[in-house]
This record gives structure tokens, sequence and C-alpha cells, in this order.
């Protein structure tokens, strides 16, 4: 029997920094466009409590290094975290700084083990040099194309902003 209320993984994860947002969808988003909400109840639920984007940004990063050097691990289980941490790097504009900073954030991530180490916008994962491991993470995000609708971030786009953030933010 499925219970009649969402249940949450508390765990060990991580809610600090973190940020309230929204809960919505692309039908609020369109009568919002369309400024049509006197015509209908706002249904939306109260902004809930998330971990601030930069702290799965960095999770992402290090994800990406960690698993890259692992041949059992196919091309199509990177896809997923290099669009993600683009997204999350475009959108930094539009969000709130890191309390504290980011270098006191990766300091304390670090301290805590929740990051192996510094990512480097040198390292190969972001290089994407041509090769075996590349190659195959390539084809499979075009392989995975059908099963994403909108706008998709190109993985050559997404590797060079990674590295352009890096460099800029975390070694500059």
């Amino acid at each position: 029997m499925i219970s009649p209320w969402v249940r949450l993984e508390i765990g060990s994860a991580r809610m600090t920094p973190a940020l309230h947002r929204p809960i919505s969808s692309w039908i609020h988003d369109e009568l919002d466009r369309r400024a049509v909400w006197d015509r209908f109840g706002d249904n939306r639920p109260p902004p809930v409590h998330c971990v601030h984007p930069v702290v799965t940004l960095l999770e992402k990063l290090d994800a990406i290094t960690r698993r890259w050097p692992r041949s059992d691990l196919p091309g199509r289980a990177f896809v997923r975290h290099y669009e993600d941490a683009a997204s999350i790097i475009a959108a930094l504009p539009t969000l709130p700084a890191v309390p504290g900073g980011l270098e006191a954030l990766l300091t304390e991530m670090l301290e805590h083990r929740q990051l192996r180490g510094l990512v480097s916008a040198d390292d190969p994962a972001f290089v994407l040099a041509p090769g075996e491991r590349a190659d195959d993470v390539s084809a499979a995000w075009a392989e995975l194309a059908p099963l994403y609708w909108g706008k998709r971030v190109p993985l050559g786009a997404a590797a060079a902003s990674i590295r352009a953030w890096i460099a800029e933010s975390v070694h500059g």
C-alpha cells in the first residue's frame, strides 16, 4: 500500500546553505504568462526549503571527476550531470549568493568529506579531449536526446561553461 503522504529522506543530506524555492509547473507558468490567474484558483503550494544550487553544482562536478576514470560506467551516467551543472551555472546570476561565500562553503564541504577535492578546469572530464571516454559520453548525449524535451545544453557548451566557472570561481 502506498502512503497517503510524502516521505522525505533526510539521513546525512546537507541542507545548508539553503533557499526557499516555489513549487510550480508549466501550467502555472503559462497562467502567469497570460495573466489570467483571476479566472482560476491559485493552487500552488508554499515555497519549500531546498539546498542552495551551488551545493548541488559542487557535488555534481565532484561526481563527474570521481567517476570519469571508471571504465565500468557508461557514458549515459554522465549526461545529466553535465547539463544540470551547466544549467546551475547559467542560473547563478539570478540566485542569492552563498552565505559566507563560495570559499567558506568549499572549505566546509572538504572538511566534512562531502567533496573528494577541489575540481580543476583542466580535469579530463571537463576538457573532453577526443578519446574513448569522451566519445562514449558524446554518443550517449546524442542517444538520450529523444528522452528530453525543451532546450538542451550541448555537451561541449556544458563543459566549456563548467571550465570557465571553475577557473573564475574556484581557482579565480
